[in-house]
């Protein structure tokens, strides 16, 4: 289980990871711009929840494989192939990927919405 300390720095990496490799160097510039607020659906918190729990397994396993290659083009190619299996685990929980980077950039900034969307994975993993 996550402590309501270590949620930030996993939603912003989650909100990295979704991102393909053009669009990383933005997504890091995204938490210095003004992100318009807007009331999230008990479905979407579900739906980021879920997407989630399974980027952060895919995440974990992708890790673990890019740790023992030493070949940066096979680095490359882990790591696409990474983004297109959490990019496809967003698409399949009913949102799209846009929507799921919103919802998880605007938790980096409200408490409330964080907290909302750290309760429902604390109830998915349990």
């Amino acid at each position: 289980m996550k402590s309501y300390l270590q949620l930030p720095a996993a939603i912003a990496f989650a909100f990295a990871l979704v991102f393909s490799v053009t669009s990383i160097a933005s997504a890091q510039q995204a938490p210095h711009q003004q992100v318009e607020m807007r009331d999230v659906s008990s479905q979407e918190i579900r739906q980021v929840s879920e997407a989630y729990v399974e980027i952060s397994a895919i995440q974990q396993e992708y890790q673990a494989k890019l740790g023992n290659v030493q070949d940066p083009e096979e680095a490359q190619r882990l790591q696409q192939q990474a983004n297109e299996e959490m990019t496809q685990v967003v698409l399949d929980s009913g949102m799209e990927v846009d929507a799921y980077n919103e919802i998880m950039l605007m938790a980096q900034m409200n408490e409330e919405l964080r907290d909302r969307i750290l309760e429902k994975i604390e109830q998915l993993q349990r």
